[in-house]
């Protein structure tokens, strides 16, 4: 290190440093770097169904980007993507998921699986959904189980639990 001012004492050069070490810093300025993103892609993000929970933009630009660079014809990539955006907001306004985290992350939706192609049909309006989209269960039914009965083995199988042990067994119960 070379001695800038030679005529300084060693006590002035420590002075300096410790003032300048001791010197209050000049705050730093945070980076606002505000993401500018394409008008098609502005577009479509504005018509994308909203979701419960996170739904970065700045990713779903990623998986936008990826589609657009593996094609050679934008244009119909950006129509395509379009129009996906268009069938599944309105499945997910027919289905009732708007606004819940059942909503696909945008950057899924574009992602390399390409979700932006299914057919997202409505369902009818006979197919009840329940809240995760799928067909709702109306009714079922169960045959009564009666533990009194004897349990069914089939031929060849072999059961820890003969006769004898499960009839031992309930007696014990009984006593108890």
């Amino acid at each position: 290190m070379t001695n800038l001012h030679p005529e300084w004492s060693q006590l002035d050069r420590i002075e300096a440093m410790l003032k300048q070490l001791t010197a209050p810093k000049k705050p730093v300025k945070k980076a606002t770097a505000k993401h500018e993103y394409p008008e098609q892609f502005e577009y479509v993000w504005d018509m994308y169904p909203k979701r419960g929970g996170g739904n970065p933009k700045r990713s779903a630009y990623g998986s936008w980007k990826q589609r657009l660079a593996d094609t050679d014809d934008t244009g119909s990539m950006i129509h395509a993507l379009a129009d996906g955006v268009t069938r599944y907001k309105a499945y997910c306004d027919a289905t009732g998921v708007t606004g819940t985290a059942y909503v696909l992350h945008a950057a899924t939706f574009f992602g390399p699986n390409e979700r932006y192609k299914e057919d997202w049909t409505i369902p009818k309006k006979d197919d009840t959904l329940s809240r995760n989209g799928l067909p709702e269960v109306k009714s079922a039914s169960f045959k009564t189980v009666d533990f009194d009965e004897p349990a069914y083995v089939a031929p060849g199988l072999a059961n820890d639990y003969s006769d004898n042990k499960l009839e031992g067994l309930h007696r014990r119960e009984q006593n108890e």
